[in-house]
């Protein structure tokens, strides 16, 4: 009977473990998740674009990789322009909440110059995406956003 308890105290140790991880990342982070890029589009009055529908890209241009990083936090690698390389600390992306695919009120989609969170923030543009439900800022999965850079 006690190397029953001893187990049941195991697991809940672990289990425990688990939960101050998770508490301490904050938003919930199962890993980098790649995301299909969709359908390139011409779109002649920018360099890049991206309209991400709450898990799918549905339209891009001159996009060589998005990855969800964790909740309402995702990466856009961005391929070359012309020939040239893009460097993101010298571009003005513009985001926006793209309201008829989002699910919910109140929400928040931005972009971030410098971060961390990207593997090389020269070529790529994080986007933040945020829910206000209980009077709160919540990391948000639910927002679809359009971003573009001129």
């Amino acid at each position: 009977m006690n190397k029953d308890y001893g187990k049941l105290a195991l697991a809940g140790a672990f289990l425990a473990m688990g939960v101050a991880t998770a508490a301490a990342g904050g938003a919930s982070n199962s890993g980098t998740q790649s995301i299909d890029l969709g359908q390139e589009v011409d779109a002649p009055n920018v360099r890049y674009a991206v309209f991400y529908d709450r898990g799918e890209i549905v339209r891009q241009k001159n996009v060589q990789k998005v990855e969800k990083i964790s909740t309402g936090i995702y990466c856009i690698k961005l391929k070359k322009y012309n020939g040239v390389k893009p460097d993101a600390g010298e571009l003005m992306p513009s985001v926006t909440v793209e309201w008829g695919s989002s699910n919910d009120d109140d929400l928040l989609a931005y972009w971030q110059a410098s971060s961390s969170s990207c593997k090389n923030s020269s070529v790529w543009v994080q986007v933040r995406t945020y829910d206000f439900e209980g009077g709160t800022t919540n990391e948000s999965d639910d927002v679809s956003f359009v971003m573009t850079i001129p």
